[in-house]
C-alpha cells in the first residue's frame, strides 16, 4: 500500500483545526492520523510497519495500531482503494485525508455492516487468524 494526500508543502506537515478539534477521534487515533500524513508522498505502509516502526520503537501492539486505523476509517479520514499501474494490473493503496471524507465514511460504515465478520488476512501467515483493519 501507499499513501496518497492532497497539498504537501516540502518538510511541513499541515494539519487543519478541524482536525485536530475533532472529538470523535482518540488521541491514538489522532496520532496515527498525524503521523500518516507527515510521511513523504508514495511512502509505503503496512499496519505490521506501523506496529514495528523503529522511529516509535513498537510500543504500540497489533490490536492497538488496527483499532487506531479502524477509527480513522470509520470516521473518514482513512480508506483502502484499488487502482491500476503503468503496467495495467491492480494495486491496493492506501488513501489518508487531512479532513474527514463523508463518503468514506459512509462507505465504511455500510461496508462493516454488510460484513461485519470479514476481515483481511496476514499475508505472510496464510493459516493464521483474520485481523480487523
Amino acid at each position: 500500500m501507499s499513501i496518497k494526500r492532497s497539498y504537501r508543502k516540502s518538510g511541513v506537515t499541515i494539519i487543519p483545526t478541524s482536525t485536530m478539534d475533532d472529538t470523535s477521534l482518540s488521541y491514538k487515533a489522532l496520532g496515527l492520523l498525524c503521523y500518516l500524513i507527515s510521511r513523504p508522498d508514495g511512502w509505503n505502509v503496512t499496519y505490521k510497519g506501523l506496529m514495528k516502526s523503529t522511529d516509535r520503537q513498537g510500543r504500540d501492539g497489533e490490536r492497538s495500531v488496527l483499532s487506531g486505523l479502524k477509527e480513522l476509517r470509520l470516521a473518514g479520514y482513512y480508506k483502502h482503494d484499488t487502482e491500476r499501474d503503468k503496467q495495467g494490473k491492480y494495486v491496493h493503496i492506501t488513501i489518508i485525508s487531512d479532513v474527514p471524507v463523508p463518503q468514506w465514511a459512509r462507505d465504511a460504515l455500510e461496508f462493516d455492516q454488510v460484513e461485519p465478520n470479514l476481515r483481511f488476512r496476514d499475508p505472510d501467515k496464510p493459516d493464521s487468524g483474520n485481523v480487523d483493519c
